[in-house]
């Protein structure tokens, strides 16, 4: 078995794995460490309710190659390989599913593929003539008619989209990952599909398949195998119908700064969260967080924290008092009442690449710890009749979005602020949604809905 001498990155996302995940992230690293010493391992654990977090540490601590991420929401496999993505460093990247129902020795076959066909991506198949497969029969049915379906809608030339060991260039991923919406059972085909769209070379390979999960479908339920459907077509209404994909997806060459200004009364119970989740994000670059608010009670101004008091003020006088404030090129107005994902800010701030985008936006979502006698009412209130929009269809992901939210989680240039201010706007401009009429119907510019600049509803 040849060394691979460049730097590998193994991705494996993570869900309840907690029974197992210890000794299968060990097995991982036992079998790299001989075939390609220069390696990482991201494990991501994505928002698990058991002790999957612990066991990742614990291995980590016994393979300094290991590096784990974690996040608090369950949001699905296809974002917990991008956040992994994000962070790796290899020239080459693999996927692998935690359960090693595929034995990790098997990447060694994709390798030698690679090399040998000059490919970009390798990818194992379940149907090849030389794999070695103990399946359910159920599934197995499910998965060729899926098969079937994604030849006929996007002529992928591969019969098999969905085994969870795949080998891909860097590179590959780079250029196509910006483009990637899925969360969940459908990534595996908008990946692939953008992949071919963009003409690089993919091979499959065949595997050995060890079906461990008890239940006859595994993780799939009825529900999963929808929405799987469903996200499948939003696919090929993205690629063939409104030629999504094939728009420039510009990233900024330096993250901009922010200023984060949070409209609150003051008593909201989600407001010493909401400050916390704000003050904590993962963003490359400087920020800094302003309250503005009737009366600040417990909390205490800190670093890069700066609190108003302002008395019984209409929501569009505290926006423009924490705008006066703000010293950085974008403006972040939030309410105090929502809870924003860890992420929020550096998904708003890739959509500043472009200089055509005015300002972002993004979904309020249901608290995922909204307890169960009220999911009942919280879903009424995420549906298309229970609320004024409902444009956030494709994160696989319950309680859905319950509206845009355009008032209350909205970044903007100060440039684009500035001119309304010159411009003598009313000052109910800067009331709620206003501000985005302001923006899209007076001034003729662009606000770009990013379905993952996300924050959330309080479960209070």
């Amino acid at each position: 078995m040849d060394q691979v001498v460049e730097r590998v990155s193994v991705i494996v996302p993570c869900f309840n794995e907690g029974d197992r995940i210890r000794k299968n992230l060990c097995e991982i690293c036992d079998f790299l460490a001989a075939f390609a010493p220069d390696y990482e391992l991201i494990a991501v654990d994505d928002g698990s309710s058991d002790d999957t977090r612990a066991e990742i540490q614990a291995a980590s601590a016994a393979y300094p190659a290991i590096r784990p991420v974690y996040y608090d929401e369950n949001i699905g496999k296809g974002y917990a390989l991008r956040e992994g993505f994000e962070r790796a460093t290899g020239r080459y990247v693999i996927f692998l599913d935690a359960d090693l129902d595929l034995p990790p020795r098997q990447i060694a076959l994709f390798f030698e593929i690679m090399r040998r066909e000059n490919a970009d991506v390798v990818i194992g198949n379940k149907r090849h003539p030389a794999s070695r497969v103990e399946y359910p029969r159920r599934r197995a049915i499910i998965s060729w008619i899926y098969s079937v379906s994604l030849r006929l809608l996007f002529h992928l030339p591969l019969h098999d989209t969905q085994a969870g060991l795949k080998l891909f260039k860097s590179e590959v991923l780079e250029k196509v990952f910006p483009k990637i919406v899925c969360k969940r059972f459908a990534f595996d085909v908008e990946l692939l599909a953008n992949v071919h769209r963009l003409g690089y070379k993919i091979l499959e390979a065949p595997i050995e398949l060890n079906f461990s999960r008890v239940l006859r479908l595994g993780r799939l339920t009825l529900g999963d195998l929808w929405k799987t459907g469903w996200d499948t077509l939003a696919i090929f209404y993205r690629l063939r119908v409104v030629r999504y994909y094939d728009r420039e997806h510009l990233t900024p060459r330096e993250f901009p700064r922010i200023s984060i200004v949070i409209t609150a009364r003051g008593e909201e119970a989600t407001l010493e969260e909401c400050l916390e989740r704000c003050l904590t994000q993962t963003y490359p670059a400087g920020f800094e967080v302003i309250l503005v608010a009737n009366h600040k009670g417990n909390i205490v101004q800190r670093p890069p924290l700066k609190v108003i008091e302002t008395g019984d003020q209409r929501l569009s006088e505290k926006r423009d008092s924490g705008r006066k404030l703000a010293q950085y090129e974008i403006i972040a107005f939030l309410d105090g009442s929502v809870v924003p994902a860890r992420n929020w800010m550096a998904r708003a701030a890739r959509n500043f690449g472009d200089p055509q985008i005015a300002a972002v936006s993004g979904p309020r979502l249901n608290s995922p710890q909204v307890d169960l006698p009220r999911q009942p009412v919280w879903r009424w209130v995420g549906t298309l009749l229970g609320s004024d929009s409902l444009r956030y269809r494709y994160i696989s992901k319950a309680p859905r979005a319950g509206g845009d939210g355009m008032g209350n989680n909205l970044f903007v240039r100060r440039v684009v602020l500035d001119q309304i201010v010159n411009d003598s706007a009313p000052p109910e401009c800067f009331e709620g949604s206003a501000l985005a009429w302001t923006i899209t119907r007076r001034l003729k510019q662009i606000i770009a809905y990013d379905p993952e600049v996300i924050v959330y509803r309080s479960a209070g």
